[in-house]
């Protein structure tokens, strides 16, 4: 990945406008994928965390946590289908850490 592709990509809080890209991704990733209901309710969660990840205005990936106690589990991790082998599970992964550690996590 080139220093300008890195440029553009971008990390945020998930919302719901992301879920039919999200339900797409899910489909692509997990033999268990999560319907737009359970992504709504992980959303509305209290204690999850959930970035998406952007590339050029487009999401490519997502990955999400529950903190509770001071201990961050990871619930998942996504990348689309055709954006895999760019290294960016590996960024949406390091961006999600370091968010559990600004929300005060002591453990993943």
């Amino acid at each position: 990945m080139g220093e300008e592709a890195q440029a553009t990509i971008s990390f945020r809080a998930m919302t719901e406008a992301d879920i039919p890209a999200l339900v797409a991704i899910e489909a692509q990733s997990f033999y268990d994928a999560w319907n737009e209901n359970m992504l709504r309710n992980e959303i509305a969660n209290e204690l999850t965390t959930y970035l998406v990840m952007e590339y050029a205005g487009k999401l490519v990936g997502y990955a999400g946590f529950w903190l509770v106690a001071g201990e961050a589990q990871i619930t998942r991790v996504a990348v689309a289908d055709e954006e895999r082998g760019q290294g960016y599970g590996t960024r949406l992964t390091a961006a999600l850490v370091n968010k559990a550690w600004e929300l005060g996590a002591t453990a993943m």
